[in-house]
């Protein structure tokens, strides 16, 4: 799960298993970890206006990310930049969406704006990996611990 989200979004009132009309809720669609039916009803209910827009902007980048679709993730990311005050974490997510997208030098400008975690070590040291960059390497390479980053 996002960092600062819980897994009923404030945004998409989902307390019910589905709405009134039987319409599958946002948390129906996580639990079967359907991302693309999640993403189509988080891009619907941003079209209309139904929720609170940096929820549902939250919810986009996961689920768009979870797709494979780095590029709308990386674009609900900045729309959060844009427009609303945001945790610092979010460069983190960012620079995620960067990497997958081969854009090294984004993604490692970003992740530094990130705070300290696992993550951020492992992103940085695959970032110097696959930029051939053998210091930087080897500073993240020790920096790592034996355990897997979420």
């Amino acid at each position: 799960m996002l960092k600062g989200l819980s897994s009923k979004p404030k945004g998409p009132k989902s307390s019910a298993k589905s709405s009134s009309k039987g319409q599958p809720s946002l948390d129906d669609f996580l639990e079967k970890r359907d991302y693309t039916g999640a993403l189509a009803l988080l891009e619907f209910k941003l079209r209309c206006q139904d929720g609170d827009t940096k929820d549902l902007l939250m919810w986009i980048g996961y689920c768009a990310f979870h797709l494979g679709n780095f590029r709308r993730s990386e674009e609900a990311y900045k729309e959060l930049f844009d427009a609303y005050p945001v945790g610092a974490e979010i460069h983190l997510y960012q620079a995620c969406c960067y990497f997958y997208q081969q854009m090294y030098e984004e993604a490692e400008k970003a992740a530094l704006e990130a705070p300290v975690s696992e993550l951020k070590t492992r992103l940085l040291f695959n970032i110097a990996h696959r930029t051939g960059n053998e210091e930087k390497l080897m500073t993240y390479h020790h920096d790592l611990k034996d355990r897997k980053a979420d």
